[in-house]
């Protein structure tokens, strides 16, 4: 089962969420987060192998935290 993450508006999660369904035939879930901390906490947790980020998070910090430490992850 795809382990999927959303950092973004609601709305924007909403329409990720809708997509995913019509082109993704398999299984997923998915967690939705308004806080970046949030989801810090959690990845350990649930391991995402997709995570949609919100383009206000294209920072050097984030860059780090979520994606240097997670290579096999899929960034969006």
């Amino acid at each position: 089962m795809l382990r999927i993450a959303i950092a973004d508006t609601e709305e924007m999660a909403k329409e990720i969420v809708f997509a995913l369904r019509m082109i993704y035939q398999e299984d997923f879930v998915f967690h939705y987060y308004t806080k970046l901390s949030q989801l810090n906490k959690d990845q350990q947790e649930y391991n995402f192998q997709v995570v949609f980020l919100h383009g206000k998070f294209d920072t050097a910090r984030v860059h780090s935290a979520f994606v240097e430490q997670h290579m096999n992850r899929l960034i969006v």
